[in-house]
């Protein structure tokens, strides 16, 4: 059983329900250098917080799989 979940700006990763995703958000501090946020296991929420946390803060934001695998980059708005 797999299903598509949009995120982002139009971004869609398939999922599958027997397996709980792992999102790790990093955000980027001045130095460029990426620092570890925190961990979420559902998607669009992980995306809401980064964006949120990225307007706030107004430092750039990554989503990353428990593979390392890029899902979204979230730019301050």
């Amino acid at each position: 059983n797999n299903y598509q979940t949009r995120i982002g700006r139009g971004i869609s990763v398939h999922l599958s329900h027997n397996h709980e995703m792992k999102v790790i958000i990093y955000w980027q501090c001045q130095h460029f250098k990426w620092h570890r946020y925190q961990l979420m296991h559902h998607l669009p929420d992980a995306y809401r917080t980064a964006k949120n946390r990225a307007t706030r803060t107004q430092k750039r934001h990554k989503l990353v799989d428990a593979d390392g695998r890029l899902l979204d980059l979230v730019e301050p708005d």
